[in-house]
């Protein structure tokens, strides 16, 4: 692995920036892994290594919901051009009729509200505000990273296979790659090698194995959302990598075509 890259996550880490970390790369197929630090800047706290499960955060948005969602595309389950309305007909905000998928995978809806405002509420009422929230613009015109988007785009793959995204996640992916670190629900893996992620004010405790994401944590148990919540480890997503980067194919199964 890159000297230059050692050096600078060591220097992160004496500088405190944050108190250790996982890095994994792929190079010619093949895949290494560099563990730093230790999981609290406690010097005593227990070290960083290959395998700690990290809050993966907004990976979430691609590892697995957009792949995902592409596979139902490559299924014929669903199509670029599948209205969202169709299948969650409670979408009912200006230019709701008009979301297609097309516009859920490339983040193209500029909703007009802050879904950060809403996180007090009832796990319903978020999502019926996330469905009922206007948009400022015509899904495509503009591009708008946000929460909500990939919350609708979980909802649709909820819908149309009838599964949570949880279920879906490890029966297309996390199983049969072997990603066995790779869960939206933690409480079965060793506390100890999760990493926490902060101590934080609004729940009033330390962020240790529940999703971090204010708006994830407050939708469940009504929705796994699709923004949010994947824990994971480096390898494990080095497995999913290895198999983008092998055009979908990994150890002899095939996920995707190349196309």
């Amino acid at each position: 692995m890159d000297d230059h890259i050692k050096r600078f996550l060591d220097d992160c880490v004496t500088g405190k920036i944050f108190p250790g970390c996982t890095l994994g790369t792929i190079s010619q197929g093949s895949a290494e892994i560099m563990a730093l630090g230790h999981l609290t800047y406690d010097p005593d706290s227990s070290p960083v290594v290959n395998d700690t499960v990290y809050d993966a955060a907004s990976i979430t948005k691609a590892v697995p919901t957009a792949c995902l969602a592409l596979g139902l595309v490559e299924q014929g389950s669903l199509f670029l051009s599948s209205r969202l309305v169709d299948h969650v007909p409670e979408c009912s905000g200006r230019y709701h009729d008009r979301i297609q998928l097309i516009h859920l995978l490339t983040h193209t809806l500029d909703f007009d509200f802050r879904l950060s405002d809403k996180k007090n509420l009832a796990p319903e009422a978020i999502l019926n505000a996330i469905c009922t929230a206007n948009l400022k613009n015509p899904p495509g015109e503009v591009h708008c990273y946000a929460n909500s988007t990939s919350i609708l785009l979980g909802l649709l793959i909820e819908r149309v296979t009838g599964m949570p995204l949880n279920i879906m996640a490890q029966k297309q992916f996390f199983g049969p790659l072997g990603m066995t670190s790779s869960t939206f629900f933690p409480d079965s893996l060793d506390r100890s090698r999760i990493a926490p992620t902060e101590i934080d004010p609004w729940r009033g405790h330390e962020i240790r194995g529940e999703v971090h994401d204010e708006s994830a944590w407050a939708l469940r148990p009504a929705l796994v959302a699709g923004s949010a919540g994947l824990f994971s480890t480096t390898p494990d997503l080095l497995r999913f990598l290895t198999m983008i980067l092998n055009r979908g194919e990994y150890e002899g199964t095939r996920y995707f075509s190349p196309h």
